[in-house]
C-alpha cells in the first residue's frame, strides 16, 4: 500500500485528464454496440474549473484519438475501441503530467480505466493517479478492492475536490482528512471521508473546455451512443445536475447528491452562452442535452424552449436519456417544438401500470396514447424506451411489456436489460436474494447483456427476448408511411 506522504514533494503544476478507451459488444451474428465517440463534457468541466485556477490542463480522450484503430476483443463477444495501450504510454511519456485524472463514466468501463491507472504507474510510480466519475461514486470505497494503482477517488460533483486536493497535496497533505467526498488511501489504511456538499449554483462554474478536446473527430464520426444524430456537426450539454425523481434502479443521487435529489438547474442565460460558443465557434448544427431529466420543470422547460428559439433560430435539439411523461403537456409540447427540439424519447419503462405505480413511476400508461397522438400533431419524431428483466418480473410480465410497445403508435423503440447498479435499490434487493450472477465482469454491466439470473429468466434469454421484439417492432415501424427511424441499421443497437 502507498502512503500519502509520497507525494509531498511533487508540485502539481501540470494535470493530464484521461477518458479511457471504450468497449462494446459485437456478436457472432453481427449484432454490435455503437463504438461511441461523444464529447466527454465531464471532464471538460474539470479541466476548465481547474485551468481557471492557474493549473495547466490538457485532456486525452482514448476513445475519441483512437477511434480508427483496430478493436481487441477482451472477452468473449466484447471488443475494446480506441488508443492502444503502447500509444497511451507514448502520451504520457511526452507530457509528463504531476497528476493523472481519469474518468470512469460507466461501469463497464472500469477494466479499461484501471489499465490507464496501470499504466501511468508504470511509467510514473510517483505521480499521483486521481479516479472520478459515475461508476467511481457509485462503488465508492469498494472500487480500492480493484486495484492499488489509484490513490484518489473523488466521489460526486469533482471541480471543487479536485482543487481542494490539489491544494492539499502542493501545501498541506495533513489536511485530506478534511476533504468533503475524497477516498484515499494513507498507508495499509483506506480512509473514506463524508460525502456531504454539492455545487448549489452551477452558473458559478466556467463553460466546459471545449477546446481541449478532438472536437473535429466527434464531428466527423458523428456516434453519440444515446441517438443517431440528425445533424453532422453535433454536441452534448447538460444543463442541470441530478434528478428530482428517485427511481429505484438508478444511481444518479450517488453521483449528483449524497442526500436527497439535490437537482439544480442552469439559468438560460448560463445555457444560451455555452450553446453561443458551441454554434460560434464549432459551428454546432445540434445539441443533444444528457440531463438525467430534462424537462422534469415544466416552467423551465418551457421558458428555456422559447430562449433557445428566439436565439437560435434553426438550431436542433432534443434530451436523449428520456423525457419524464407527466411534464410533457401540449403547452409544453408546443413549446419544445417552437424552440428547436426534433424528437421525443419518452421513458415508459413497463407496460405493467402495477410495477410502475409500485416503483413510484409517474407514468400513466392510460395516457399515453393521447400524448403520442399530441407529439405527432406537433411533429415530433416519437421514441420510447422499455425496460426487461426487472429481479420482481416473470416471463408473462416482460411478455406483457412488449405486447404493450408493439400496440402503441410510435415511431422508434429501444428495449433495455435492467441493470442494478451498486448501492441503488435494485441492487440491493438483487444482492439479498443471490440473483447477481457471481463474479461477473464489469463489462457485463450494460443494457445489452444483463447480470440479473432468477428463477423466471438469465441474461441469455433476455438477450434473445430483447433482440426479437425490437426487430418485430422495427419491422412494424420501417412498413409505416413516411418512417422516420433514428436507429437507422437494424444490427447496431444501443448498449
Amino acid at each position: 500500500m502507498k502512503n500519502t506522504s509520497q507525494f509531498k514533494f511533487n508540485k502539481i503544476s501540470r494535470i493530464l485528464f484521461i477518458h479511457p478507451p471504450g468497449n462494446r459488444v459485437i456478436r457472432k451474428d453481427g449484432e454490435r454496440g455503437m463504438k461511441a465517440c461523444v464529447q466527454p463534457v465531464g471532464l471538460a468541466y474539470l479541466a476548465s474549473f481547474i485551468r481557471e485556477k492557474g493549473f495547466e490542463t490538457v485532456i486525452l480522450d482514448c476513445a475519441a484519438e483512437g477511434y480508427d484503430e483496430p478493436e481487441i476483443e477482451l472477452e468473449p463477444e466484447i471488443f475494446r475501441y480506441g488508443l492502444s495501450d503502447d500509444k497511451i504510454i507514448r502520451y504520457l511519456e511526452d507530457y509528463k503530467p504531476d497528476l493523472v485524472c481519469i474518468s470512469c463514466p460507466q461501469l463497464v468501463r472500469i477494466p479499461e480505466a484501471i489499465t490507464v491507472a496501470n499504466l501511468s504507474k508504470k511509467i510514473y510510480p510517483k505521480v499521483p493517479v486521481v479516479m472520478g466519475g459515475a461508476s467511481v461514486s457509485t462503488l465508492g470505497i469498494e472500487f480500492f478492492s480493484l486495484t492499488n494503482d489509484v490513490d484518489y477517488i473523488i466521489r460526486g460533483e469533482g471541480e471543487q475536490r479536485l482543487y481542494d486536493l490539489i491544494q492539499a497535496l502542493n501545501s498541506t497533505p495533513s489536511q485530506l482528512s478534511l476533504l468533503d467526498g475524497l477516498i484515499y488511501r494513507d498507508g495499509d489504511a483506506i480512509i473514506e471521508n463524508p460525502f456531504v456538499s454539492v455545487i448549489q449554483n452551477i452558473d458559478d462554474l466556467p463553460l466546459p473546455a471545449y477546446d481541449l478536446l478532438p472536437m473535429n473527430i466527434y464531428f466527423e464520426k458523428n456516434r453519440n451512443p444515446s441517438v443517431h444524430s440528425s445533424a453532422q456537426r453535433s454536441c452534448t450539454m447538460i444543463s442541470s445536475r441530478g434528478c428530482p425523481v428517485k427511481c429505484y434502479y438508478c444511481p444518479v443521487h450517488k453521483v449528483f447528491g449524497p442526500t436527497g435529489p439535490n437537482y439544480r438547474m442552469r439559468s438560460n442565460e448560463n445555457v444560451l452562452n455555452e450553446i453561443e460558443l458551441l454554434t460560434s465557434r464549432y459551428d454546432v448544427q445540434e445539441i443533444q442535452f444528457e440531463d438525467s431529466n430534462f424537462n422534469s420543470s415544466i416552467a423551465r422547460t418551457m421558458s428555456l424552449s422559447h430562449a433557445i428559439g428566439e436565439r437560435f433560430s434553426g438550431l436542433r435539439w432534443t434530451t436523449p436519456h428520456g423525457n419524464q411523461m407527466s411534464t410533457l403537456t401540449p403547452e409544453v409540447l408546443s413549446a419544445m417544438k417552437k424552440g428547436g427540439c426534433y424528437s421525443l424519447h419518452l421513458a415508459l419503462e413497463s407496460g405493467n401500470q402495477e410495477f410502475l405505480e409500485k416503483r413510484k413511476k409517474s407514468v400513466k400508461l392510460s395516457k399515453v396514447d393521447l400524448l403520442l397522438e399530441q407529439a405527432k400533431e406537433e411533429g415530433f419524431v416519437r421514441s420510447a424506451f422499455f425496460m426487461i428483466g426487472f429481479p420482481e418480473e416473470n416471463r408473462e410480465n416482460i411478455a406483457r411489456t412488449i405486447n404493450y410497445a408493439d400496440s402503441i403508435d410510435i415511431d422508434d423503440i429501444h428495449f433495455f436489460i435492467a441493470i442494478p447498479f451498486p448501492n441503488t435499490e435494485i441492487y440491493d434487493i438483487c444482492k439479498q436474494n443471490g440473483w447477481l450472477i457471481p463474479n461477473i465482469s464489469w463489462r457485463h454491466f450494460r443494457y445489452s447483456v444483463g447480470v440479473i439470473k432468477t428463477e423466471h429468466f438469465d441474461p441469455a434469454y433476455l438477450q434473445t427476448v430483447r433482440r426479437n421484439a425490437w426487430l418485430k417492432i422495427r419491422r412494424r415501424l420501417e412498413k409505416k408511411e413516411h418512417a422516420v427511424l433514428l436507429s437507422k441499421n437494424e444490427k447496431e443497437i444501443y448498449g
